[in-house]
């Protein structure tokens, strides 16, 4: 029998954001999915989201 999800404290938010910081990538949000995994979507310097939709690029 399976543990529910883990239970996401602001200390393991903190240490994924750190790390993230130390690594050079800006941080643009912080997701928590249900399941616990945390989600970091970085910022490119120029202030557009990393993730580029595909779609974008059509003209």
């Amino acid at each position: 029998m399976s543990r529910g999800p883990h239970r996401v404290r602001k200390s393991d938010i903190t240490k994924v954001v750190e790390a993230t910081v130390a690594a050079g990538v800006r941080v643009r949000s912080v997701e928590i999915e249900p399941d616990g995994k945390i989600v970091v979507i970085a910022d490119n310097a120029d202030g557009r989201p990393s993730v580029q939709n595909e779609w974008d690029l059509v003209k």
